[in-house]
C-alpha cells in the first residue's frame, strides 16, 4: 500500500546516501568535491564546464579542468559531448543538494592555498631535514 510505500522511503534513501553515494563522495579530493556541489547547484545535467567552473569560483575554466578529469578517471562524472559534464550516477546530484550543497564546502580550497601551506610547513623544518 502507498503509505507503506512512504514509511519505506525514507530508511531506504537513508541507506543509499550512508551506502552508494556517501562512499563514492569520499572518493573525491576536496576540490572534486566542490566541483560535483557546483554541478549540483546547476540543477540537473548535463553541465557546461565553464558554468560549473563560474559556480565552484574557479578562476578559469582551465583551472577547474584537472579537477574535472581527475573525477572522470574516477568515474564520478562523464563528458556527454565537448564541454559538457554530468554525473555517472543517477541521483547524485540530489544527493549532493542534500547532504553536501556548496555553502559547505567552499571554504574548501585546492591548488594555491594549500602549496602556500606546505611551502610554510617546510620553512618550519630545520635545515637539512628536506
Amino acid at each position: 500500500c502507498a503509505a507503506d510505500a512512504r514509511r519505506a522511503a525514507g530508511p531506504a534513501q537513508a541507506e543509499l546516501d550512508r551506502d552508494f553515494f556517501e562512499t563514492r563522495f569520499a572518493r573525491a579530493t576536496p576540490a572534486g568535491r566542490r566541483y560535483l556541489a557546483a554541478m549540483a547547484e546547476l540543477g540537473e545535467g548535463p553541465y557546461a564546464s565553464r558554468e560549473v567552473a563560474e559556480k565552484g569560483r574557479w578562476r578559469a575554466v582551465t583551472s577547474a579542468g584537472p579537477v574535472r578529469q581527475t573525477l572522470i578517471d574516477k568515474g564520478l562524472v562523464y563528458s556527454p559531448d565537448h564541454g559538457e559534464v554530468d554525473f555517472t550516477v543517477p541521483h547524485f546530484a540530489d544527493f549532493m543538494r542534500r547532504k553536501h550543497p556548496l555553502s559547505s564546502l567552499a571554504a574548501s580550497r585546492s591548488g594555491p592555498t594549500i602549496f602556500a601551506q606546505t611551502i610554510e610547513q617546510r620553512a618550519a623544518l630545520p635545515r637539512g631535514s628536506m
